[in-house]
């Protein structure tokens, strides 16, 4: 995404120099293709992850001190789920998040600081749909008004 910088799970220590600094960054926390040795596939990946403790509180400063998009995640581990759940209990006078899960499917047991922003996988099985949505939240409020699924109504009489 430009304007983005993108951080790895091995970049996690600049996050606070970030934030103070007012900088946008993307971390892709579960790892990403372009650094494949970070990826978080099995049951022994996650394991490690919740007992790594300099992680775990990275990721629970990050709920606290802003706000965080799930994309391509369906926000389903328990280490995370409690901690969005801490979350909104410890800062539930001032207010938690607002977070987003970008999802196809429904998660109602989520807390209410996690809004979900849901998108339909008919036209696309391969989930573009998310990036699609978030490209949309980008967009001038005043294209949104007129913009339909897979339609722009750009010209239209």
């Amino acid at each position: 995404m430009p304007g983005f910088q993108v951080l790895q799970r091995s970049d996690l220590s600049r996050i606070t120099e970030l934030l103070a600094s007012g900088s946008r960054f993307l971390a892709k926390l579960h790892g990403s293709v372009s650094a494949i040795e970070t990826t978080v596939f099995k049951t022994d990946d996650y394991s490690s992850l919740e007992r790594d403790v300099s992680f775990v509180e990275c990721v629970k400063y990050l709920m606290a001190a802003c706000s965080i998009v799930f994309i391509g995640y369906g926000v389903r581990d328990r280490y995370v789920i409690d901690l969005l759940c801490r979350s909104a209990t410890t800062y539930s006078l001032f207010g938690d998040g607002p977070h987003f899960l970008v999802s196809a499917a429904a998660r109602p047991e989520l807390p209410r600081s996690v809004h979900q922003i849901r998108y339909q996988t008919e036209l696309h099985k391969d989930h573009r749909s998310s990036i699609i949505a978030i490209e949309l939240l980008g967009r001038p409020a005043g294209e949104l008004a007129s913009f339909e699924y897979g339609h722009s109504h750009e010209g239209a009489d």
